[in-house]
């Protein structure tokens, strides 16, 4: 019997803004009902347009790619910044996530989460 591989089918959402405490909920959240409710096996973060991403940021971040896994999912980052990259480094996270380096712009969707 043949396996037949299909192209996983792909949610791309741009981040925008900085990524904090006051927001990390509302992004969590937000993550979380795409990989809930779409039909797609991969979420994708596009975060070339984060300004800059605090401790409660990188937790809400840390929370959908657990619940990612959990679901048989997978959420990957995209066009990560340096600054945040380096966050990531430091915290050892950047071996946890999955890095996408293309991301084709006119699929996405933003999410730009509501920050002072």
């Amino acid at each position: 019997m043949k396996k037949v591989l299909q192209k996983p089918s792909v949610d791309y959402v741009k981040l925008s803004g900085h990524i904090n405490d006051l927001n990390a909920e509302e992004l969590q959240q937000g993550l979380m009902q795409r990989l809930v409710n779409s039909r797609c096996s991969v979420v994708v973060a596009d975060m070339s347009g984060v300004e800059s991403l605090d401790s409660g940021g990188l937790m809400a971040l840390v929370s959908v790619l657990h619940s990612a896994h959990e679901s048989g999912k997978s959420f990957a980052l995209a066009n990560v910044p340096q600054s945040i990259q380096i966050i990531l480094e430091l915290s050892q996270l950047d071996q946890a996530f999955d890095f996408v380096d293309d991301v084709l712009l006119s699929q996405q969707t933003e999410f730009a989460p509501v920050a002072a």
